[in-house]
Order: C-alpha cells, then structure tokens, then sequence
C-alpha cells in the first residue's frame, strides 16, 4: 500500500533547492553567478565595473565599450577548483568529488574609430552555472542530490553610444539558454512501508530559454574621476525535459511510471551596480564598487513530474525563504611598463541562503574574494591576461534547518585561474 502522506515528512525532494540563483557558491560568487569571464576583470575582482578597459565590458558594462579606442576580440577560459567538506553532529565526513570545472568565453567588441560616438559588441558568457558531486553513498542520501549539473549561457548582443563628452550609454540583450541534470535517490520504503524495500535513482534533466536586458552609463565627474551605474533585469526559464525513476517495486508498477514529463521554472536575478573610479595618474587607477543582487526574485520552486506527481505530494513547491545580498569591494591596476600592467582586488559577497533553507546541493557562506592579476602586450595587437582568485568562505554551522539530514558544519574553499588572449585591429 502507498502512503503517500508520509513521504513530505522524511524525503523532501531537495534537489529543487539547487536550482535557485541566489542560494549558493556559484563557482566562489554571489549566489549561482559566476565571476566576470575576463582575466582582466577577474585580477581586480572587487573592482572590475570602474576600471575594466578589455571586450568583456560587453556585458558587464557597455557603456565601457567606448573606452576601446579600436575594435578587439577575446577569448577566455577560467578552471574552477572547489573543495566542500561536511562533517555530521556524530562525526561523519564527506567531501565532494567533483573539483575541476572549466568556463570559456568569448567577447567582440566593434568601434569604427577611435573618436566614434558607436561601439558593437558580441559575448557569449557563462553568467551562472552549478556542478557538484556528492559520494552517492554518503550522509545525504535520499535528501539531496547527490550529482547537480546547471549550465547557464548567454548570447550578449550589446550597443554603446556616447551622448555627451561627459556621458556614455551601454543597452545589452541577455539571450540565455540553460540545461539543468540533478540526480537523487529515490527511498521507495516510504511507497511500500517496508524498510528491506532497495532505493530507485530519480533523475531530473530539463532545458529553457529567457530573455533579459542590462543598461550601462559612464559619467565623466572629473578628468580623474567616473561614476558608473549597471542595471540588470532577471530573467525567467521556464524548463521542460524528462523526468526518470528506477527500481519500482514490485506491485507499483501500474502506479508511477519509469518516465514522464519534467517542468520548472527559475528567475535568476536582476541586480543594480554603482562603481566609482579614481585615476591617480597616467599609470595608477583604482575603483570602488557595490552591487545589489534580488536573490528573491523566486519565494519557491514548482516541482512537476507528470504521472509521478503523487511521489511528492506535499512538495510540489518548495518553499527558499531566501534574502536579497550585496556584494562591495575594491581594487586597482598599475602600469608597470609600457608593456606590463598588474592587477589586485578584494571582494566579500554576502550569502543569501539562510540557514533553515541550507542544502548541501548548493553550499554557501559569506565570501571574502583576493585577487591578482597582470596583463602583458606581445606587441600593439596581441596581448595575454592571466589572474588568480582564492575564496574564504566563513565556516558555516547548520543547526536548525528544514531538512534534519543538512545539519552539521561545512568548509568550502575556491580558486580561479583565467587566462585571457585579446586581439586588437
């Protein structure tokens, strides 16, 4: 006999609970958010919407594209290295296994001439993105996902125009296409009150398309000072694809299905930024910036399965209870050589999630960000930029929590290397 009542009270179906922008680390960032693409942007980390002068601006602030005297192209790739490790109130230890994530990108920005009022630009990003993966075995099974896969990328059409000496205007399209893969076992116990009854893999594969649009301006305060504000709007997903279970027991076959049909939606969020640059002199510059991000942009998450919809009854929507966060922070360059320019930043970002809504899906804390960075000109046209970042993340302590399976502490550490080669015509 199913009891299905039962099943809200023991398995509460905390794959959803990773899908939500805003609740987690992000490859060492706000929420689900990535860092900039660029090694240049990234070696300034706490700094990188006043000072950034290479094509990324393209999408983290167009209005920057006229600060390009030429046109240019880039492209970058950033490998992630995260380490999670969660210890139990009684002692029990598991580290994630998935470590190694790589992130390209690429960014065009076109400007006819160096005093053109116009400059084009063209970026494919990946702004989020998710992917751990917990011992399937270990402290988390049937409560989390123990595999988590969220792959978000854009397509950033962007225009610049400059309206006035003092002013310049970015408008950008943010065109995203996401794919989502969660994988979680399913204790089929509950369905048949029989505890020798084996566990079945759930797996949750779906993909979408938004739209989104961002809005730049540059204002030119003093010869040695800018003033810039970045506005975003979210961008909604709604998800479609499969959704799979293994092992029915036996006399429940007629009952759920192997297959069916899989629906979500998510709404990433929309932030405002303002960043203040300082120039000291021709070969110092410093920025200053602070960004607000509308972590809670989604209250909850649908969960739709189909025919299989009784397995989660009582959890079609999950309740995040999550908070808007800010990120603040600073940093600068420096013009060693004429060929040479070295870079440093800090960032802290605060985190979103609160603690009765925590998931080992998306581990988060407050986050202190150092960075490093240089770039180094071959020659008028060719350029390389590398950067380095290491995240703290204070040590987070679950003791009250919906799930009482998350409880316990979690030390998360990450770091970045991005290498960036820019070509200049």
């Amino acid at each position: 006999m199913v009891i299905f009542g039962k099943i809200d009270k023991v398995n509460v179906p905390n794959f959803a609970l990773a899908l939500i922008c805003g609740a987690g680390p992000s490859f060492a960032a706000e929420g689900l958010r990535n860092l900039p693409s660029s090694a240049q942007s990234q070696g300034m980390v706490g700094s990188n919407i006043a000072l950034s002068r290479d094509p990324s601006v393209g999408r983290l602030n167009p209005a920057s594209m006229l600060d390009l005297d030429r046109s240019a192209v880039q492209f970058s790739l950033t490998g992630l290295y995260g380490k999670t490790d969660y210890e139990s109130p009684t002692g029990v230890r598991n580290s994630v296994k998935r470590e190694w994530i790589p992130a390209p990108a690429f960014h065009l920005v076109h400007r006819p001439s160096a005093d053109s009022k116009w400059a084009f630009g063209l970026g494919i990003n990946a702004p989020f993105g998710l992917a751990l993966e917990w011992p399937r075995e270990g402290s988390f099974k049937f409560s989390a996902p123990y595999q988590s896969d969220l792959k978000y990328l854009t397509f950033n059409p962007a225009i610049a125009y400059q309206a006035s000496k003092a002013v310049s205007i970015g408008f950008g399209l943010d065109i995203a296409y996401s794919s989502l893969n969660f994988k979680q076992d399913y204790p089929w116990a509950l369905a048949t009150m029989d505890p020798t009854t084996p566990g079945g893999g759930a797996e949750f594969d779906g993909d979408g398309w938004g739209l989104g649009a961002y809005l730049g301006v540059n204002a030119q305060l003093t010869k040695k000072q800018r003033l810039s504000l970045v506005a975003r709007l979210p961008v909604e997903i709604e998800y479609s694809g499969d959704y799979s279970v293994q092992n029915i027991p036996s006399g429940l076959e007629g009952t759920f299905s192997p297959d069916s049909d899989f629906d979500t939606d998510i709404t990433y969020p929309g932030s405002v930024a303002l960043a203040y640059k300082y120039e000291f002199n021709d070969r110092v510059r410093m920025g200053l910036q602070y960004e607000w991000i509308q972590n809670s942009s989604q209250d909850d998450i649908p969960i739709s399965v189909g025919v299989n919809q009784p397995l989660y009854v009582g959890n079609e929507r999950l309740p995040l209870a999550w908070q808007d966060s800010y990120s603040t922070g600073l940093g600068g360059e420096w013009d060693a050589t004429a060929q040479l320019t070295l870079r440093a930043g800090y960032l802290f970002s605060e985190s979103p999630i609160r603690e009765n809504t925590y998931t080992p899906a998306i581990p988060s804390s407050d986050r202190h960000m150092f960075s490093v960075g240089a770039t180094y000109d071959f020659n008028d046209q060719v350029s390389l930029s590398v950067s380095y970042i290491q995240t703290i993340f204070d040590d987070s302590e679950i003791d009250s929590n919906l799930q009482p399976a998350f409880l316990g502490s979690y030390e998360v550490n990450w770091q970045a290397v991005t290498t960036s080669l820019t070509y200049r015509w």
